[in-house]
């Protein structure tokens, strides 16, 4: 799997794609919401979640 920039997922440039940054995930709690929070989180970045 690639992602959009043509590097294969799971390599240190798709995995530092988002160093440097911060997302703000409102419904993190489950669901999609927790799915994207570790995503970004994964990539990199600094993730602040809200949720119930």
């Amino acid at each position: 799997m690639t992602t959009a920039s043509g590097t294969a997922a799971g390599t240190p440039a798709a995995r530092a794609r988002f160093t440097g940054r911060t997302a703000l995930v409102s419904g993190a709690g489950s669901g999609i919401g927790r799915a994207v929070a570790l995503a970004l989180a994964a990539e990199g970045a600094q993730v602040v979640v809200a949720g119930r």
